[in-house]
């Protein structure tokens, strides 16, 4: 099993872009697998970094979803079986798009995998236009 870490942090035009993804990843024939193992604790006050609990934060953890499959699909390494431990964000900074891709960040680098610079630009491209949908949209990153 290979721990990997993935952040997403830039600004873009005066908006912030802000998550940290760690993943578990592991060869699988069954692949690919998805799960959520997060066991953040509850922020107190708005502002505050948050951590994905285990039961709420539904949006991050379908974004990170949507991310994995993406980085798997991409790297043509479905047969893995990726378990997310661990979403960071700020709620004005960090939404589905941008865990996303942290988590994608995060599986490329577990696998080894480096993406090409027409894949990074698209994959920004997508970030920076997820202000402009609903806070809560999942990402379709194919």
């Amino acid at each position: 099993m290979v721990e990997a870490e993935g952040t997403f942090l830039r600004i873009s035009e005066g908006m912030s872009y802000a998550a940290r993804v760690r993943v578990q990843v592991q060869f699988d024939r069954n692949g690919p697998l998805f799960l959520t193992d997060c066991a953040g604790q509850p922020t107190s006050s708005q502002g505050d970094i948050e951590e994905a609990t285990g039961t709420g934060y539904k949006d991050w953890k379908q974004g990170a979803e949507a991310g994995v499959r993406h980085a798997l699909r991409v790297a043509k390494k479905e047969q893995y079986c990726v378990r997310v431990t661990h979403i960071v964000g700020i709620t004005t900074d960090t939404n589905p798009t941008i865990v996303g891709a942290a988590a994608i960040q995060a599986v490329w680098q577990a696998i080894d995998y480096t993406p090409l610079p027409a894949e990074v630009a698209r994959l920004e491209s997508i970030v920076f236009g997820s202000w402009q949908k609903a806070n809560d949209f999942v990402p379709d990153f194919g």
